[in-house]
């Protein structure tokens, strides 16, 4: 189990799409975006 993780990209827009699809199954979805980074999980761990 991974509490966070930070990635560095070159393109945040195709990495929110990638990552949007790959997690989708899990039941994540992208909880955060900004210009800056991207915040996914669960409604249940965003406290």
């Amino acid at each position: 189990m991974l509490d966070h993780l930070s990635l560095g990209v070159r393109n945040l827009d195709h990495a929110k799409r990638f990552y949007e699809a790959m997690f989708a199954p899990l039941g994540y979805r992208c909880l955060r975006a900004n210009e800056t980074e991207l915040a996914f999980g669960t409604d249940a761990n965003w406290a």
